[in-house]
């Protein structure tokens, strides 16, 4: 499979994962709300409905992954050119402007889970 196609296809499951996440979202708060489980859609009941969200989102999550490995490239350079001018020489400080960028990311959505996590026990 060329590069090419290896991007349409997964940008293409992004948007079908993203669509599929928006759409259990809206019915999660608009047609099923609050807590009951007498209410069912299609014989899901908002619990059920809530795990194909929660399964969407990881989807979502793990293309979003690949597709930043896939533009790995791109993504150094950016953050690299973001912080110096264009003038410098590209080499081994875009590898690290986007490790250091990935790094930030990470910290900030583990943080978050701690932080929620610490938030629901007290």
């Amino acid at each position: 499979m060329s590069r090419q196609r290896l991007h349409l296809l997964v940008d293409s499951l992004m948007f079908v994962a993203g669509l599929g996440l928006v759409q259990t979202g809206l019915l999660l708060y608009f047609v099923l709300p609050g807590h009951s489980r007498s209410n069912a859609v299609l014989g899901w009941t908002r619990h059920d409905w809530g795990e194909a969200h929660f399964y969407c989102a990881m989807t979502l999550l793990a293309l979003l992954l690949v597709h930043f490995v896939l533009n790995w490239n791109w993504v150094c350079q950016a953050v690299y050119r973001l912080f110096h001018t264009q003038s410098a020489r590209l080499g081994r400080g875009r590898v690290i402007a986007g490790a250091v960028t990935l790094a930030a990311v990470a910290t900030l959505m583990v943080g978050s889970l701690v932080a929620a996590n610490a938030i629901k026990q007290t």
